[in-house]
């Protein structure tokens, strides 16, 4: 607790890679939906495609 006290900026450095962390995360969150989202768009064209 003593170094968070001399080290105020190591907390807000702490802050700031968590907060990059959970940034990445739901990129990565976004993408894998967006993926999911055109490979449906995809299957019901080709359904559509082959009736």
């Amino acid at each position: 607790m003593l170094t968070l006290n001399k080290y105020p900026e190591s907390k807000h450095q702490m802050v700031i890679q968590t907060f990059r962390a959970e940034m990445l995360h739901l990129v990565h969150l976004i993408n894998y939906l967006m993926i999911y989202c055109v490979e449906m768009v995809q299957l019901q064209m080709g359904r559509i495609f082959v009736d």
